[in-house]
């Protein structure tokens, strides 16, 4: 379309509300969730790299690196877990943990790093 700049687009419409309609919302504590972003250019994945990681945002540079560049956050409060991102080419990634307060998270930050290694090998 124009508006992609020429350029095919793969969207992909699921509708989370249909299948969350026959979950029993008592029963969700935890929820981890990922997001791949493909990027037309290195440098694009680069500039979104660095919103994600402003000064403001709490990310803290591994002492491993993930690709070519790699954050991470321990929170786990306010229903907040960890969140571990990183650049990979033209690729970021996201992984994110959620639970309820109080609690422990299913998986912690060194399970979300160990996982995110993981991804990076397949990209």
């Amino acid at each position: 379309s124009a508006a992609a700049g020429g350029i095919n687009l793969k969207i992909e419409y699921r509708d989370l509300k249909a299948k969350a309609s026959a979950v029993d919302p008592a029963q969700v504590e935890h929820m981890d969730s990922f997001a791949v972003l493909s990027f037309d250019s290195e440098e694009a994945a680069a500039t979104h790299m660095a919103l994600m990681t402003g000064p403001d945002s709490g990310m803290h540079d591994m002492d491993e690196t993930i690709g070519d560049a790699s954050v991470s956050l321990e929170a786990n409060q306010g229903g907040m877990g960890s969140v571990v991102a990183f650049k990979k080419g033209e690729w970021v990634v996201s992984l994110h943990t959620s639970h309820p307060n109080g609690d422990t998270p299913l998986m912690d930050r060194a399970a979300l790093e160990s996982l995110a290694r993981a991804v990076t090998g397949r990209l």
